[in-house]
């Protein structure tokens, strides 16, 4: 498939920015998503009982919201209030073409390599043998 672009900053919710490119060398889990998106709502929790059994020494999980920035407040109550462990971000600057997707949710696995190993755009349930085999043998 396609390379990974590591060149973008995200900015998680207390408002530590992250350079993705030291990121580089983990397998990458980003899930592009928003409060406001049904199919991404429901398909969260199967995400956090999948980062919660996941080695993030060597995965990373990068779920970021694309509310409106004025909208940040929402996304904490949210995240807050459905007691997720994985870490949201938002975008802290440009965002790659890439990521600029058409449809959420839309998640990528991306290998330590760099490769995108997988593109899904739409409700998907991720806590599964498969999702789990695949993260660890990268």
């Amino acid at each position: 498939m396609h390379p990974f672009p590591y060149d973008f900053a995200l900015e998680d919710l207390s408002g530590r920015v992250v350079d993705v490119s030291t990121l580089r060398g983990k397998t990458l889990f980003v899930n592009i998503w928003a409060t406001w998106c049904g199919p991404c709502r429901i398909e969260m929790p199967s995400i956090d009982a999948l980062y919660n059994v996941a080695d993030t020494s060597r995965v990373a999980f990068l779920m970021i919201s694309v509310d409106d920035d004025r909208d940040l407040g929402k996304v904490k109550s949210f995240v807050s209030e459905q007691a997720f462990s994985f870490p949201v971000y938002t975008a802290a600057g440009p965002f790659p073409e890439l990521l600029r997707v058409r449809s959420i949710p839309t998640t990528f696995i991306v290998s330590r390599e760099g490769t995108i190993i997988v593109r899904e755009s739409g409700l998907t349930n991720y806590n599964t043998k498969a999702i789990r085999a695949l993260l660890e043998a990268r």
